[in-house]
């Protein structure tokens, strides 16, 4: 990032875009090299004929129409003189790189920002307020309740959803979450809404704007602190899109005190993306707010409990047994990534698709398994350079799950959602 960072301010004065202050209005994710694309996100007071002309007469910019961009958002295709350019513009807030659906004009949902209680917030600085535990970075004890859980999803699946993402970010942190049916300081509502819900941010009915959460309580008053409204005119499934489980995973990060990403393979990028874990980018800004998470220490015996008669020795003239080998440090989980297809949402008319992809480790690679959501799975051919031939599809959206585990049992995992027209 610092190299990058060096190679847009050398280029900012090779061709006069700007001073420091206008590399500050680039991610510094922007690639050096080739052609980009980019997300211009546009001052909230700029008007989107304003914005469309500053695009129009801007040298070297093509834009990319997507009918799901954010409001005030747009897609370019340039160079980095280009953007360098673009940052110079006084009504221009921010560049960051485009994701992989994006380019490629896959249907895709924005989160139009968390909010504060007063006014949407969808900039990109890692955090905002202090979290639920203050500054200290210390353990949160939060409550979450359901006081209005909709009628799209049952029950039961929607616990299940909603308890699954609250334990992936407590795995990362010294979070705690309990369930509660009441409602009161510290609490995570999650709450399904139509239209005007007795917020200043009524929902748009189906289509866009899918859900939005409210900071803690350092910077939201109660009650509406960290709670989560979704749209419910929005067809909700554990399955297809909108898929539940991503977009509550998502907003858990804003009640967290979590703004966006500028990273496409974050879980808090602005854009929803089928992820089941977070990304590195999510834990970093997570950490800068809560505690680590440490594991429970083993319990300590009782004092008086008697301690087990040695086993007897039985003279013997076999070799000495070797000594168990010592438990592995290695905690990290491998480098995975799907390379085909390209985009995490593809669709095709075929009756299967071919996945490929790599895995990497200190420890070396044991294997790459997948599974697919229509029960199906089996072993990839390969490990560093892995690929699974033949996958069968259904009609419809097929979620393909590939797992890499390394030699000390570490997994890591990454899925692709195949739609089989």
């Amino acid at each position: 990032m610092r190299l990058i960072a060096t190679l847009l301010l050398a280029a900012a004065a090779l061709f006069g875009a700007g001073s420091k202050t206008t590399v500050n209005k680039m991610s510094s994710a922007v690639s050096s090299n080739g052609s980009l694309h980019l997300i211009v996100l546009f001052r909230t007071d700029v008007v989107s004929g304003d914005a469309e002309r500053i695009l129009l007469n801007a040298s070297g910019v093509k834009r990319l129409e997507r009918p799901d961009l954010i409001a005030n958002q747009y897609l370019i295709e340039t160079s980095l003189e280009g953007a360098l350019a673009l940052a110079a513009v006084d009504e221009i807030a921010y560049l960051y790189p485009a994701s992989e659906d994006l380019i490629a004009g896959m249907p895709v949902h924005g989160c139009p920002g968390s909010v504060d209680g007063h006014l949407p917030l969808a900039n990109y600085v890692a955090t905002y307020g202090n979290g639920w535990d203050g500054s200290a970075r210390g353990e949160a004890t939060i409550t979450y309740s359901f006081s209005n859980p909709g009628l799209q999803v049952p029950r039961e699946e929607l616990t299940s959803v909603v308890e699954r993402a609250l334990a992936e970010w407590s795995r990362h942190a010294q979070i705690r979450f309990t369930r509660t049916n009441n409602r009161g300081a510290r609490n995570i509502d999650f709450v399904f809404a139509s239209g005007a819900h007795g917020d200043p941010y009524p929902f748009d009915g189906r289509g866009r704007v899918l859900a939005h959460t409210f900071y803690p309580s350092d910077v939201t008053p109660e009650p509406l602190a960290g709670d989560i409204h979704l749209d419910d005119d929005e067809p909700w499934s554990t399955r297809m899109d909108p898929e539940l489980y991503s977009v509550v995973l998502h907003e858990i990060g804003h009640s967290l005190g979590l703004r966006h990403s500028d990273r496409p393979a974050s879980v808090m990028y602005p854009y929803y993306r089928r992820l089941t874990e977070l990304q590195n980018d999510d834990i970093s800004a997570l950490l800068r707010l809560y505690a680590t998470r440490v594991s429970e220490a083993p319990a300590t015996p009782a004092m008086n409990t008697p301690a087990p008669p040695p086993a007897p020795v039985t003279p013997s003239t076999s070799p000495a047994a070797p000594a168990p080998a010592a438990p592995s440090t290695d905690k990290t989980a491998p480098s995975l990534t799907i390379t085909s297809p390209g985009t995490r949402l593809y669709g095709t008319s075929a009756a299967s698709v071919r996945i490929t992809g790599t895995a990497r480790d200190s420890s070396g690679i044991q294997e790459v398994t997948w599974t697919s959501s229509t029960g199906a799975s089996g072993m990839a051919s390969g490990t560093n350079n892995w690929r699974v031939d033949a996958v069968a599809l259904l009609p419809g959206d097929n979620t393909i799950t590939i797992h890499a585990r390394d030699a000390a049992g570490n997994v890591a995992r990454r899925a692709v959602t195949v739609t089989r027209r």
